[in-house]
């Protein structure tokens, strides 16, 4: 009986150290995957673990490589900034660049800084906020509602420990189900005077971290995971392999010291002492005076640790850690892309893609939601004023070399050479078209532009706006359109033709607009013909 008990207990114990590793395999002999005397922590993998907010903040603020993880993505998307601008005419009124509405915004509310910050806390807790506060006669805790008259008085970032659910919205068919409706927020401010409030979701600016299913958002209360959650057992194991190395190199080199009577030595206390004083009188010269005295028997040598292999140890726990950051390995050691290192080039724009991606998907709906609330603003920089459509436009993260901008110039000049000896082109157009602005362009003006043009036109007033059919006071005509448009002008003072008809001819000819051909094609008296479109050296002094 006790034989069966022996037996059942030791097929009872193997099982149960065959469930304690997810693959069944356990090595006796070194005791991986054996709970509590494995020597490699990651053998056993802790599918329950938790980390506290606190944990990743200071993971955060102390570790290299969990800053360089969470910051690194939001400061390369938001390292050029955007544009936002519309295509809509705006109210002359308004005095605003269409091309440019949200520039004196960004410099009075700061944007770009307040995005980052938000964009950064959110990769950090998994969730962080942009709370507009609005001055809308509504609490806080009602939906917004942009077709009410208001003012934005503040632009607050929360993150995950400031904000709680309070609601959660249940209809399935809204937007938002399973999320959060009404959320908490206390804030950690230093004033006695900041209070908890109840915000509805429609008012919050959203960031997060790493998706998650919809029940571990419930887990989360409302946040997604933190971006280290799964990089943090890399980033242990490169923070400890740095470590190590330090100590390494501490060793890396011991003094060695043989002396043939120490076997002869009695291990008494006063011996003991006598060896402990010797080495100390050894250290003490070798520091002071860089020299030590040794006994007639004794010898000295330097004994080197050696390192081989420890660049490719290096080399692995860093790709670990770029991997389980999802960044590549010149990001994530800072090492910038040159030379030789083509792989290193490929890294970096497969970098700016990823980014890229990330601005369209996570980064533009909340940037669209937060200049919607200013353009309805009273304060805002329309006043109020929301255009029908308006663009958000990032800027290209991609930056050229000074090696590529040289090769782009080198081959656009020789591409004009070929032009030139062809004929094709003069030497006056390409010096006007490429430096027409004081800079190197690589667009080349069409050369009707700088037809009869003289030394010192103004090449820009010339140049007429994409989408804009040319006038006649910017097409810049030459000699011979000059002489038909003053024989039309001139038929039409003389009374040979009407002025609607001098219009309709001028139109058609030199495509003009209809209000210019009118004003060219005007009733004039015979020694009155002021035409707009005529070259300076065409108009006689008395009407230049």
């Amino acid at each position: 009986m006790s034989t069966i008990k022996t037996r059942f207990g030791a097929v009872r114990q193997t099982l149960d150290i065959l469930a304690k590793r997810l693959d069944g395999f356990v090595n006796h002999t070194t005791s991986l995957g054996v709970q509590g005397a494995d020597p490699v922590k990651d053998a056993i993998i802790d599918v329950a673990r938790h980390i506290s907010d606190e944990d990743l903040l200071s993971l955060w603020r102390d570790n290299p490589y969990a800053s360089i993880g969470v910051d690194d993505l939001a400061l390369t998307a938001t390292r050029k900034g955007w544009r936002v601008g519309t295509n809509i005419a705006m109210p002359s009124a308004l005095d605003v660049d269409a091309s440019d509405l949200a520039c004196d915004l960004d410099d009075d509310w700061a944007i770009w800084l307040t995005v980052r910050r938000a964009v950064i806390l959110g990769r950090l807790f998994g969730l962080a906020a942009i709370i507009p506060i609005l001055d809308d006669g509504l609490p806080p805790s009602e939906p917004l509602d942009l077709t009410r008259p208001y003012r934005v008085l503040n632009l607050i970032v929360a993150d995950k420990r400031e904000l709680t659910p309070y609601s959660w919205q249940g209809n399935v068919t809204k937007r938002g189900f399973g999320e959060p409706d009404i959320w908490q927020y206390s804030p950690r401010a230093a004033s006695s005077n900041a209070i908890a409030m109840q915000i509805h979701n429609s008012r919050l600016l959203k960031f997060g971290g790493k998706d998650v299913p919809r029940d571990v958002l419930l887990m989360n209360n409302g946040a997604d995971d933190s971006v280290l959650r799964t990089a943090l057992d890399a980033i242990q194991h490169k923070a400890t392999f740095d470590d190590s190395r330090a100590v390494l190199v501490n060793d890396f080199k011991v003094d060695v010291i043989t002396s043939p009577d120490i076997d002869h030595i009695a291990t008494s206390d006063e011996q003991l002492e006598y060896i402990d004083k010797r080495m100390s009188l050894l250290a003490r010269g070798k520091s002071l005076l860089n020299m030590i005295v040794l006994d007639g028997k004794e010898t000295y040598a330097k004994s080197s640790t050696s390192v081989a292999g420890l660049a490719d140890l290096d080399d692995r726990t860093s790709n670990q850690l770029a991997a389980a950051l999802r960044m590549p390995q010149t990001r994530l050691s800072g090492e910038a892309p040159g030379g030789l290192n083509t792989d290193g080039e490929s890294q970096q724009k497969n970098w700016n893609d990823v980014a890229t991606a990330w601005q369209r998907l996570e980064l533009r709906p909340q940037l669209v939601q937060l200049y919607r609330i200013f353009f309805g603003a009273r304060n805002g920089p329309t006043q109020g004023i929301t255009p029908a459509k308006f663009y958000i436009e990032f800027e290209p993260l991609d930056e050229p070399t000074e090696q590529q901008k040289a090769n782009a110039r080198k081959t656009v000049a020789e591409t004009d050479a070929i032009y030139l000896d062809r004929g094709v082109i003069s030497p006056e157009h390409v010096a006007k078209g490429r430096f027409s602005e004081g800079a190197w362009t690589v667009d080349l003006p069409p050369s009707e532009a700088f037809a009869d043009l003289p030394d010192d036109a103004d090449v820009d007033a010339i140049q007429p706006d994409a989408g804009v059919a040319p006038s006649a006071e910017s097409s810049g005509f030459n000699g011979a359109q000059v002489t038909a448009i003053v024989a039309i002008a001139t038929s039409v003072a003389a009374g040979q033709i009407s002025p609607e008809q001098g219009a309709t001819i001028i139109e058609a000819a030199f495509g003009v607009t209809p209000e210019i051909a009118k004003r060219i094609a005007g009733t004039f008296t015979g020694n009155q013909v002021a035409i707009a479109a005529t070259a300076p050296e065409a108009l006689g002094p008395d009407n230049a």
